[in-house]
């Protein structure tokens, strides 16, 4: 679990917090030959495969286990080998950063090095002894905007769209035309623009007083884009 993970207490905090936990598997481990996923209506972000990094996606639901080789069975086991550790008074964490630190040693020193009952062999044994290399993601960069949130929008007549009750200008030859709004829902520091899957630049917070003197309600589109 990342240190930097946002307050669990709200859905779009759980959402960034998952994003975040499957990016830094990917820049830390390397890109899986394929990944297990829930449907795509309701896995945070909006890629329907993995073919972006040239990984299988499987789709799955919610806890039928039997169709996605049984992963929620390492729940039970994080539930009775480390949870189960920490009610000891020896082993009581007080922080995030305890947490993090005590569940990664507990990983390298005893997830690890067990016995696995149906391989015969420890994670570590049958990790190392793949005949699979690890495929590294060749640019970073390109990897964390995938997972950006995206919004439809109109863009009205004097080059403006709203997301989140603000105003942003985006270049004015959209007017008119329905544009992809992509961005980072907790951070909202980078909006990209997208028309007919090229992109067109950032948008930019707009200014609220010189936007008034221009504004005209018959001009106005701004408005979810059914495409």
């Amino acid at each position: 679990m990342p240190n930097d993970a946002p307050n669990p207490k709200s859905a779009l905090a759980l959402m960034r917090f998952e994003v975040i936990c499957h990016l830094k598997a990917l820049h830390k481990e390397g890109v899986p030959l394929a990944e297990c996923l829930r449907s795509a209506s309701s896995r945070p972000w909006p890629e329907p495969d993995g073919n972006y990094y040239s990984c299988r996606t499987l789709e799955t639901w919610w806890y039928h286990a039997w169709s996605k080789g049984k992963v929620e069975r390492i729940i039970r086991t994080i539930q009775q080998g480390f949870e189960s550790t920490l009610r000891l008074e020896q082993q009581s964490v007080h922080s995030l950063a305890e947490l993090n630190s005590s569940f990664s040693r507990w990983i390298e020193t005893a997830y690890h090095l067990r016995t696995h009952g149906s391989t015969g062999m420890s994670p570590h044994q049958r990790f190392n002894g793949g005949t699979h290399p690890l495929r590294h993601v060749e640019d970073p960069d390109k990897i964390d905007p995938l997972f950006y949130t995206r919004a439809e929008r109109v863009v009205r007549k004097d080059g403006t769209v709203t997301l989140g009750k603000t105003l942003y200008e985006v270049h004015l030859s959209l007017r008119a035309l329905p544009v992809e709004l992509r961005y980072d829902p907790m951070l909202l520091d980078r909006v990209e623009v997208w028309h007919k899957a090229s992109f067109h630049g950032l948008a930019t917070k707009a200014d609220l007083h010189l936007n008034s003197q221009t504004y005209n309600r018959s001009h106005n589109y701004e408005r979810p884009a059914h495409v």
